[in-house]
């Protein structure tokens, strides 16, 4: 592993697209409330090349976590990608409806290449054809080359597998990984 200051690590993390509000993120300043929200944490940071899928109630550390993982995961020297879907999803129909394929493909091309993706905020953009169809080739290409994801949804594992993964994408999630439900209120209520 590579030693690195903390300025360094948040200089790559902003880099890699990660909100300014989560680049001092870390496993050590997670506060842990319930014996629930400890077990997630300890999962999240033993996961190793894992998959994992993050689902649950706002305002219960998701993002912290992964965020934290991501951190671990510099100090590897791991190219690494944060995404607010919505985003990405938006940037692929504007290029679809400009006929710039080009622009596609690289959007497709980053998120699918990076070492360890975080996917935000899914169940926020509109359920399309073009989600699903982004979403699959993204995760497929991913699932292809054992690329580490996380992905966060503040909805619960049926609502998210049932309304925005297909058969196929639940498929590789659970083979990939693990689901870690944030079942607790607002993480400082808990």
């Amino acid at each position: 592993m590579i030693k690195m200051e903390n300025k360094e690590i948040e200089k790559i993390l902003k880099k890699a697209g990660c909100p300014t509000r989560y680049l001092t993120a870390d496993f050590s300043n997670y506060q842990v409330y319930n014996e629930k929200q400890g077990k997630c944490a300890e999962t999240i940071k033993s996961a190793g090349d894992k998959w994992l899928c993050l689902t649950g109630n706002t305002g219960t550390g998701k993002t912290h976590l992964a965020i934290s993982l991501m951190r671990e995961k510099i100090k590897a020297n791991n190219w690494l990608l944060y995404t607010g879907i919505y985003s990405d999803i938006k940037k692929i129909i504007d290029s679809i409806l400009a006929a710039d394929f080009a622009r596609k493909a690289e959007i497709i091309r980053n998120l699918s290449e990076a070492n360890f993706l975080i996917i935000d905020e899914i169940g926020r953009s509109i359920e399309t054809k073009y989600f699903q169809d982004f979403i699959f080739e993204v995760l497929n290409n991913r699932y292809n080359e054992y690329k580490q994801t996380v992905i966060i949804s503040n909805l619960n594992k049926e609502e998210l597998f049932g309304k925005y993964f297909d058969e196929a994408v639940s498929r590789r999630i659970s083979e990939m990984g693990e689901v870690i439900n944030f079942d607790w209120q607002f993480y400082k209520e808990a």
